[in-house]
């Protein structure tokens, strides 16, 4: 009994870097040109998806000269809270922090498409801290945290909505 358990064990704390690594192979599949060339390439080019990446750069190419949540691109004279935005605040906000101390001009938008990608392997690894706790099937635990985040209903929403898409 006791060296089941230790397999048991091991399987499930083994299993996260090959599961994340199945992950990555799927998200290489799935957005080849996206993976390869992640700044000539847009998730959308119209509509809200457009509207996501002009509030993130325009936000990262303004000045501070207030306050560094007020988002100056909409809403003029006056501009708007940047969480209202909708351009991915947090990752916003951390890239104003890097662009003290660098340009942000060539990886911005690779920054961005690989942000939305991590989604998936966020997923992963939440999904396998649960179920390595709640199922007691180990052959389960692989299967469901490799095919949860794409059977999401936010995976349908990458190419419009980039800021509902992450299943997280």
């Amino acid at each position: 009994m006791k060296n089941q358990s230790i397999k048991k064990n091991i399987f499930t704390f083994y299993s996260l870097p090959w599961l994340l690594g199945l992950q990555c192979l799927l998200i290489t599949i799935a957005y080849w040109p996206m993976v390869i060339h992640p700044t000539e390439y847009l998730f959308s080019g119209s509509f809200d998806g457009l509207k996501n990446y002009f509030t993130y750069y325009s936000y990262l190419e303004q000045s501070n000269s207030t306050s560094i949540f007020k988002f100056e691109g909409m809403n003029y004279p006056f501009g708007e809270y940047l969480f209202y935005t909708d351009n991915t605040p947090i990752l916003a906000l951390l890239m104003k922090g890097l662009t003290y101390f660098t340009e942000s001009g060539s990886f911005t938008f690779a920054v961005f498409n690989y942000w939305i990608l991590a989604g998936f392997l966020i997923s992963t690894a939440l999904l396998h801290g649960i179920f390595k706790h709640m199922l007691p099937n180990t052959l389960l635990i692989p299967f469901l945290t490799v095919a949860l985040p794409w059977l999401s209903p936010q995976v349908n929403r990458i190419s419009g909505h980039m800021n509902l898409s992450c299943s997280w």
